[in-house]
């Protein structure tokens, strides 16, 4: 009888650390696979991008100075420009406190969206060309880190198609009930 006593203990026990265990494993295969991108690669992305925007900056300024864009179109693409690296320094704030997700990366493509269009429209420099096609090349990359495929033709604003499986925001919010 003591005996029965003790094993019906340890089962229920190690039925216990069991189910604690496997709830453990599951949570964590979870979070892998909300995040199935390389943190070191997407970091790489951003100092890249940053690095490569400074290029197209300075190839963009001397541009519009030897060209007939009007200033109303000059301020405003580098208006476009002052959004996206803000768009982008959120995001790297975000990534540091690993809290980004696919839609602080779908602002930064929409951000992005206005200067396109306005080098797709004003054909400035090859120089100019070059540049903006290199940094829509990592902006592609960043893109498919968070299974977003932009289409950059697209007149449509919001039109990133994702894969249903990513989280789009992990950002949560309290409501208090008074």
């Amino acid at each position: 009888m003591e005996i029965d006593k003790k094993m019906s203990r340890f089962r229920s026990v190690f039925a216990v650390y069991a189910a604690i265990v496997l709830t453990l494993f599951g949570l964590a295969a979870e979070t892998q696979a909300q995040r199935p991108r390389n943190e070191r690669e997407i970091r790489n992305i951003v100092r890249n991008l940053n690095s490569r925007i400074d290029d197209f900056r300075y190839s963009l300024q001397y541009g519009l100075r030897n060209s007939r864009i009007n200033e109303t179109d000059a301020d405003r693409v580098e208006n476009y420009l002052l959004t996206l690296d803000s768009k982008i320094n959120e995001f790297d704030n975000n990534l540091y406190q690993r809290r980004e997700n696919a839609d602080d990366v779908t602002g930064i493509l929409n951000a992005a969206k206005g200067i396109n269009d306005f080098v797709a429209d004003n054909k400035i420099n090859n120089t100019v060309q070059k540049d903006w096609t290199d940094v829509r090349a990592l902006l592609d990359q960043l893109a498919s880190n968070y299974n977003i495929r932009w289409n950059w033709t697209d007149a449509n604003d919001d039109n990133d198609s994702r894969t249903p499986d990513f989280p789009t925001n992990t950002r949560t919010t309290s409501y208090g009930l008074t």
